[in-house]
């Protein structure tokens, strides 16, 4: 076991003994048997326990095992007391964890993070995403190295069994403590853990080879459709909509599913599910409710995610002078009345008459635009143009003391107005969009 495990990480793992490896350690029977096979291997390590003050004194017995363990073999040791209140207890645990993990690999200058996930935990893992539902990497369970920003964490115990775990640790006498939470079935892992992944064995002795096999053939083809979705992608995670959809349904789901993950969003059947039927619609502006900050937006031929700071625009009305405004947006506005060398960088409104002061401010439901041969609702023009839904509520109006409407960037000049005068507009800045 230890040959083959050393032989993974050198080689598929590419690590060598000079690098630090961070480990979570628990005290069970499994992160315990890592943590002593690393040392045997002589990794320099450094092991994260983590106290969730939930089981009384085997809290405390935990935290005593492992201090000895780590005094005796001169490992650095962080312990971590976690306090987590209210609903979903093993995801806030999960997320807690992993930021205390990252933090040490940061603080050891090591990318390298490991856990005692095994074969077993494989198979319990897959069934669970089949039952839920998942994408191509979700069904495949997880992988031996997974890279997350500047970080690698390592399962080294993928393909080796509890049972062979088990036998490791009594042939040593490693120490360890059994998690009597761990047998009881309030837990979804649990129940699968304790009543089907038992009944599959007797099915199949052979279920774990199977599950090894499953696994590396959904990983072969999650790569291949992973390095097509990649290409498709650009820096902004915006996706062309006529082009997204010659890809493959499986590219297509793993395209959604990596600009959820860059948004840092679960990903589930039902909301690629949801993402494809918005993509798909004829409705040319649809909005999609993906948490507390962020919506899944199509606005004509684009689709793509936006958190809801960038979707809310805070009415207002600015009066005005010659020279530049800067607005509550922090877009700036210029207005000048004499031409120089640099008017042709700008908008040229002429009039005969107008009613001072003039103001910028937001739209309004009932705004109406003054054409030569009529009048046009700008929500009309708006349609027209195929200004996407969001940056409706962004685009800002010029208008005189009367609210009559003269400018809006991009889209509208008032020609009613005469010749006899001319003013010189311009309107900059990030928040603005056409």
């Amino acid at each position: 076991m230890e040959k083959r495990i050393k032989k993974l990480i050198e080689t598929a793992l590419n690590i060598t003994p000079n690098n630090s490896i961070i480990v979570s350690v628990s005290g069970g029977i499994d992160s315990m048997a890592l943590i002593f096979l690393l040392n045997s291997l002589k990794y320099p390590l450094v092991a994260v326990h983590f106290n969730h003050q939930t089981r009384g004194q085997s809290n405390v017995d935990e935290e005593k095992l492992i201090k000895s363990f780590c005094s005796t073999n001169n490992i650095p040791l962080h312990i971590e007391k976690l306090t987590i209140t209210g609903k979903n207890f093993q995801e806030k645990a999960r997320k807690l964890r992993l930021n205390h993990l990252k933090n040490y690999a940061d603080k050891y200058h090591t990318p390298y993070i490991a856990t005692a996930h095994h074969l077993d935990d494989l198979a319990e893992t897959i069934l669970m995403k089949i039952t839920r539902g998942s994408n191509l990497l979700g069904y495949a369970g997880f992988d031996v190295l997974s890279t997350y920003n500047t970080y690698t964490f390592m399962k080294p115990f993928i393909y080796t069994s509890k049972d062979e775990i088990k036998t490791y640790v009594f042939k040593h006498k490693i120490p360890y403590l059994d998690d009597v939470s761990n047998f009881s079935d309030n837990y979804l892992r649990n129940r699968y853990r304790n009543t089907i992944i038992p009944l599959m064995k007797k099915e199949n002795p052979n279920f774990l080879e199977s599950i090894i096999d499953f696994h590396k053939r959904q990983l072969a083809v999650y790569k291949i459709v992973r390095n097509e979705s990649l290409a498709y992608l650009n820096a902004d995670y915006i996706l062309d909509i006529p082009s997204f959809s010659e890809k493959n349904s499986l590219v297509k789901e793993d395209i959604l599913a990596i600009t959820l993950e860059h948004y840092d969003l679960p990903v589930s059947t039902k909301r690629l599910y949801q993402m494809l039927k918005i993509i798909s619609s004829n409705r040319p502006n649809q909005k999609l409710y993906l948490n507390n900050h962020y919506y899944f937006i199509k606005a004509y031929d684009k689709a793509y995610i936006k958190h809801l700071d960038d979707l809310k625009q805070v009415a207002f009305k600015v009066k005005v002078s010659e020279g530049t405004t800067i607005l509550p947006n922090m877009d700036a506005f210029t207005l000048f009345y004499d031409a120089d060398n640099n008017s042709k960088h700008y908008t040229k409104l002429c009039y005969n008459k107008l009613a001072f002061p003039l103001y910028l401010r937001t739209r309004k439901s009932d705004d109406v635009l003054a054409y030569p041969y009529g009048h046009k609702k700008l929500s009309r023009l708006l349609i027209d143009r195929k200004v996407p839904k969001e940056h409706r509520e962004k685009i800002i109006l010029l208008c005189d003391a009367n609210d009559e409407i003269l400018w809006i960037k991009d889209l509208y000049l008032n020609q009613t107005l005469g010749n006899d005068n001319c003013l010189y507009l311009e309107l900059e800045g990030d928040n603005y969009e056409k």
